[in-house]
């Protein structure tokens, strides 16, 4: 589960948590996560998604510093 702080999205922020809200229930394909519900309270908005065991590219990222060449040009392509 993805959970965003309202606190954190004012102006052009909202916008794009609406946003990708719409693309991620909108498709299907195997190198994006699936989207299963969104839903908000007063607080926080949640995006109910598949497991990712390792994480999505940005922790990997966050995790490795940066990528293989051989990985990069997997992610890339």
């Amino acid at each position: 589960m993805k959970v965003v702080s309202k606190d954190n999205i004012r102006g052009q922020k909202l916008s794009n948590i609406i946003s990708e809200k719409k693309v991620l229930l909108q498709f299907s394909h195997p190198f994006i996560v699936d989207v299963h519900y969104v839903f908000e309270n007063e607080k926080r908005v949640y995006f109910v998604m598949n497991f990712l065991r390792c994480g999505d590219l940005y922790k990997q990222l966050q995790h490795r510093s940066y990528f293989k060449e051989s990985v990069a040009k997997f992610y890339a392509a």
